[in-house]
Parts: structure tokens; C-alpha cells; sequence
């Protein structure tokens, strides 16, 4: 991922002055608790989206702070895989557990694989990231089933996926191949599909108990703003994010 930071000179700015040149108190980020004036645009739409120290964005700083506050205190010495790995939870990630990172075209990860087939054992990943992943994925199916072969019995996979609960149903068309087009109908030009309502059945029918958890569960409005979480109904129009938690299901 490219950062986009401030620049001095014609020269990328070091983190030091880019916490001074933004510090403020109207705002900070959950990730590497810069307190800060401003945040920086992501895109046309969204003016108050990315860390200008950090990078993060508000799916990160959400993520991050539901992982350090919530799931990882509760479990001792997790075995973590982080697919598509990104930089602002990788490190509280990394120090949380033993940890392992995904991709299927990075060269900077520990397992160059696709995550519909992973080389590692049945029942051997405690906590599972996989944020705005499915989304680029052909067959998500065979990948969620390979999420729930991968978990331990105890094991959570923290999935996030742009979603439109307005969308009765999950759009999806494998002959859009064009990048223009799949941005058009998908939201951006790698997708291959847009979410539904019917997300939770997606996810319940590779095995999946599931739990959803917004920003409004985890914090008051104000303390949204402050931390620069997406806030909205629907996601797939530029709102709120969503935490989706998967386990095996009893059988």
C-alpha cells in the first residue's frame, strides 16, 4: 500500500515532523495514537479517511482498536494468520501471538498462497484477519470453507468486506472482467462483487457461526469522530464498517 504523507522540500517528510506538522487535539488514531488536527483524503468522496503519520484508514483504526481492546487480551499466545496483511494492525498483530501473513501475489509475507488453499493444517490458526479480502476473491465460497477448516476449535476469523445491507442480495457477475466496468458495478476496479443482505447466509453456509459487531456497539458517536471511524448505514456507498466474527459451528 502506498502511503500518502506530507512532503518537505520534495522529500518524504519523516514520521517526527508529519506528527508535528498535524498535531492537533480534535482527533486520533487508534493505531499509532498520533493526536491530530486533521485527517487526510482518501479518494474523491471520503475527505476524512486516512493517518497522515500512520496511513491507516477507518477500517484499520476500528479493527485495531476492537483487537486491542477486545479479542486479544482474552486469548493467550494466539496462533494469528493476517491475509493481505496491512501495515497499521500488522504490528500490534505481530506482537499479540505467533504470527503469520498471507498473500497470493506479495512477496513480503510468510506464505505466497491463495487463501482458498492455504498450506497449513487443519485446526491450526486461533485468530484469522482477513479485512476487504473476500471481495477480490472469485470462488469466496471455497475460501470461507477453507477459513472454517483452518480454525481451531476455539479459533475467530475477523472478516470485513464492503457490504450493502440496502442490496437484498449479493451481485456478482464472473463475465465483467473489464477494470472500468467492475468499478462501476463492484465499487472498485479489482472486485468482483458487492455484498448483500444476505452476507450472514454466505457466511453460515461454509459452517460459519457469525457475530456482527459495528462501531456503535464498540463506541459512543463522539468517541467515533474522534477516532475517525466510517460512520453510515451503507457500506457499499461509503458507511459504516462492519466487524463480522466467524467460528466453527457446533455440530
Amino acid at each position: 500500500m502506498k502511503l500518502e504523507v506530507a512532503k518537505s522540500g520534495g522529500r518524504l517528510m519523516p514520521s517526527w515532523g508529519r506528527r508535528l506538522l498535524f498535531y492537533g487535539r480534535t482527533y486520533i488514531c487508534t493505531c499509532c495514537n498520533a493526536r491530530l488536527r486533521a485527517w487526510r483524503p482518501q479518494g474523491l468522496s471520503r475527505r476524512l479517511a486516512r493517518c497522515p503519520i500512520c496511513g491507516s484508514l477507518e477500517r484499520h483504526r476500528l479493527m485495531h482498536h476492537w483487537l486491542e481492546r477486545d479479542l486479544l487480551p482474552m486469548v493467550d499466545s494466539p496462533r494469528i494468520l493476517h491475509v493481505a496483511p496491512e501495515r497499521p494492525i500488522q504490528a500490534l498483530l505481530m506482537s499479540a501471538g505467533a504470527y503469520l501473513s498471507l498473500d497470493l501475489e506479495r512477496d513480503d509475507v510468510d506464505l505466497r498462497a491463495d487463501i482458498a488453499d492455504v498450506p497449513l493444517p487443519d485446526g491450526s490458526i486461533d485468530v484469522l484477519v482477513a479485512s476487504h479480502v473476500l471481495e477480490h476473491v472469485c470462488d469466496d465460497t471455497a475460501a470461507l470453507r477453507e477459513i472454517h477448516r483452518l480454525l481451531s476449535p476455539d479459533g475467530v476469523a475477523v472478516l470485513l468486506v464492503p457490504w450493502s445491507p440496502k442490496r437484498t442480495s449479493t451481485y456478482e457477475d464472473p463475465t465483467v472482467t473489464d477494470p472500468q466496468s467492475r468499478e462501476q458495478l463492484f465499487g472498485q476496479w479489482d472486485h468482483v462483487r458487492l455484498y448483500g443482505a444476505d452476507l450472514p447466509d454466505r457466511l453460515k453456509a461454509a459452517g460459519l457461526e457469525i457475530e456482527r459487531i459495528d462501531h456503535g456497539d464498540l463506541v459512543s458517536c463522539a468517541e467515533a469522530t474522534l477516532y475517525g471511524f466510517q460512520i453510515g448505514a451503507d457500506v457499499g456507498a461509503g458507511g459504516g464498517e462492519t466487524l463480522w466474527l466467524a467460528r466453527r459451528a457446533c455440530s
